[in-house]
């Protein structure tokens, strides 16, 4: 069950608070009250924080939860239809995948001399060995990066494909 409101007198609050009494009676100056504590004018917490001019802090701060409720009760929804998958799992699949796409990156030289052997001649040897220098590059340059870096570019490939799938969406509208 759910708390009630409390009636607060000046002395109340500003023991709450930690406010000086003067300086709650100040605020609350001209203020009606919401009614009486053992015969004493008393204010909710509400009607006081209003007046104090906190009252968009607290309601700030209570969205501010709540979102965040809201947020951890979709994660666990989507984790519970197996939208989510356990980080374990998908470094697991994102290892072998990038084990996948280095290897082919590295066969790339080798397919490309046997496809021009004979149409560039003498040639054919020295840009297979130049290609294999720019795909040893560019994977050295990729197994190098920090994690930071690698983080960076992950975050820019998924807005990337996020705009993707939101002019999919306004496509489809």
């Amino acid at each position: 069950m759910g708390m009630r409101p409390t009636l607060w007198t000046v002395n109340g609050l500003s023991t709450e608070t930690g406010v000086d009494r003067r300086a709650v009676a100040k605020q609350l100056a001209g203020i009606e009250p919401d009614g009486k504590a053992r015969g004493e004018d008393a204010w909710l917490l509400k009607t006081y924080l209003a007046a104090a001019g906190n009252l968009t802090s607290y309601e700030a701060e209570r969205t501010r939860y709540m979102r965040l409720r809201a947020d951890a009760l979709q994660e666990e929804r989507t984790v519970r239809r197996g939208e989510l998958v356990p980080m374990p799992v998908f470094k697991r699949y994102f290892d072998s995948l990038a084990y996948a796409v280095r290897g082919r990156i590295w066969a790339l030289p080798s397919k490309f001399g046997s496809r021009i052997h004979g149409r560039v001649g003498d040639q054919t040897k020295a840009l297979v060995v130049e290609l294999q220098g720019l795909v040893r590059g560019i994977l050295t340059e990729i197994s190098e990066m920090s994690e930071h870096k690698y983080f960076a570019l992950a975050d820019e490939v998924k807005r990337g494909m996020m705009e993707e799938v939101d002019e999919v969406e306004t496509e489809d509208a």
